[in-house]
């Protein structure tokens, strides 16, 4: 994986149900209730951003506690011309 970038966020948290890995990232959805101000986009404009990117993110629950999300992104190297 030389010309990709790995990035592993985890938390200590609850975690999410089995089998939401996947719905996490629907636009509005949502763990809280109406009280707790969740809004459910933040994991939605992250996929976004990082598809756009030409990336990936993936999401399961720890082995011992709380969520992983592991992004993988395509290296970017710059092309320079010769100045002259």
């Amino acid at each position: 994986m030389e010309d990709k970038c790995v990035i592993k966020v985890v938390d200590n948290g609850d975690g999410f149900g089995e089998g939401c890995e996947e719905s996490i990232f629907n636009r509005f959805e949502t763990n809280g209730d109406y009280q707790s101000f969740n809004t459910g986009i933040g994991l939605n404009l992250s996929k976004l951003i990082i598809e756009a990117h030409h990336g990936t993110i993936q999401a399961y629950n720890s082995d011992s506690k709380g969520a992983v999300f592991r992004i993988v992104i395509p290296k970017f190297e710059l092309k320079r011309g010769k100045i002259v």
